[in-house]
C-alpha cells in the first residue's frame, strides 16, 4: 500500500484528478486521508469509491473525502474524466 508520503508528491506534478478504490464500504486507510486531504487543497479533484461491483454502499460517516456515491469506481474514473475535460475547455 502506497503512503501519502509517496502519494501526494506524485499527485501534486503529475495528476488533475484520483479516484480512490476503497474497500467495501469504501473506507481509505487513515494513512491516505491527510494527502488526500492536501490533494484536495491544491485544486486536485478526488473521489473515493467502493470495490463492490454489487451496488451502492453506506458511506462511513467520518470519511472527510468526497464519495463516488452508488456509482463503481470505473464509471467515477469516466465521470471524472468527463468533468476535468469540461473544466479544461472552458465549458
Amino acid at each position: 500500500m502506497a503512503g501519502g508520503l509517496v502519494v501526494l508528491p506524485t499527485a501534486l506534478y503529475y495528476v488533475y484528478g484520483l479516484v480512490v478504490a476503497g474497500s467495501g464500504a469504501a473506507t481509505v486507510h487513515a494513512a491516505l486521508i491527510p494527502a488526500l486531504r492536501r490533494c484536495l487543497e491544491e485544486g486536485i479533484a478526488v473521489r473515493v469509491g467502493s470495490r463492490c461491483a454489487g451496488g451502492p454502499w453506506a458511506p462511513d460517516v467520518d470519511q472527510p473525502l468526497p464519495m463516488a456515491a452508488e456509482v463503481t469506481v470505473v464509471q467515477a474514473r469516466v465521470s471524472l474524466w468527463l468533468e476535468l475535460l469540461i473544466k479544461a475547455r472552458g465549458c
